[in-house]
């Protein structure tokens, strides 16, 4: 009997140490290779006209152990053929910590070519972009400059008019980028208003009356382990605005888990994404 149950024991704890290397193996070597297309649509109080479609993409890390540049170029070819009216991009374009002149020449070009392949995606009203935490840590006026050479437009802190359809706004990163609410207050009054960030503690600095806003950073936790969540999300707002759609008030706010990896070249039940937000009028409730 006692001989009995210490094989079960066994066999219970080598089944568990398994599925513990096995979902190890599964995070640092498939997941992080995967790429998804999210598609939402997002029915807002503040918005008014046509749906528009916005493609949104975040935290690239470019550099990183999972994104070279041949799969960059998928993942820019991926987004343009979902013929978005517009691409918001939220940061964090470089990977790791260390400042351009800390790095080896070699590294400095990959980034450079990296970032440049960001100029090949197309939507008819444009490409715009915030700048994020390890964009300021290797040198933000380096991946600016990189990424305005190629058609790239920055709102970190300010805002655009486009088409006649919107007025979009960006708030600078969180940590580095000394973020204000310039953008949004520099929007004209009568026009639907959007807002761009990296890190979603910034959602909260904007008033209400806003129609959507998106960012990135969090990964969506990039490790989302069953029954604990996503525990990791470097901001103050925590495990709510990780990842998805979410509100601030009565504003509609969207959580990409971007592309990249960063710190633990590993993601759990957080796969990689690129985001398609149909955005429309909310519809009149029915009697």
């Amino acid at each position: 009997m006692i001989t009995h149950m210490k094989r079960r024991i066994f066999l219970i704890c080598l089944l568990m140490l398994s599925a513990i290397l096995g979902c190890l193996w599964y995070g640092f070597n498939v997941e992080p290779q995967q790429l998804k297309l999210r598609r939402v649509t997002i029915e807002s109080p503040y918005w008014t006209g046509e749906p528009i479609l916005i493609g949104l993409m975040s935290d690239l890390h470019i550099g990183g152990p999972h994104i070279d540049p041949p799969k960059l170029d998928k993942i820019v070819g991926r987004m343009n053929v979902e013929q978005a009216d517009i691409i918001l991009l939220a940061g964090d374009y470089v990977n790791s910590h260390e400042p351009a002149a800390d790095r080896s020449t070699a590294e400095n070009d990959a980034l450079n070519w990296g970032q440049a392949i960001l100029g090949d995606l197309y939507a008819p009203l444009g490409v715009f972009a915030v700048l994020g935490n390890h964009d300021h840590l290797y040198g933000a006026q380096i991946v600016q400059a990189n990424m305005e050479a190629q058609g790239i437009n920055f709102i970190d802190n300010s805002s655009a008019v486009i088409d006649e359809r919107l007025c979009l706004f960006g708030v600078a990163d969180e940590y580095f980028g000394k973020p204000t609410d310039d953008g949004y207050y520099n929007c004209p009054a009568n026009f639907p208003i959007v807002g761009l960030m990296h890190n979603p503690d910034s959602f909260f600095r904007i008033p209400s009356r806003t129609a959507l806003m998106v960012a990135g950073h969090s990964h969506g936790g990039q490790i989302n382990i069953p029954l604990i969540g996503r525990f990791v999300t470097s901001t103050k707002a925590g495990k709510p605005y990780a990842y998805g759609l979410n509100t601030v008030g009565d504003t509609p706010v969207f959580v990409t888990a971007g592309i990249g990896t960063s710190i633990l070249a590993a993601r759990f039940r957080s796969p990689p994404e690129i985001v398609l937000i149909e955005l429309r009028a909310l519809e009149p409730a029915q009697d």
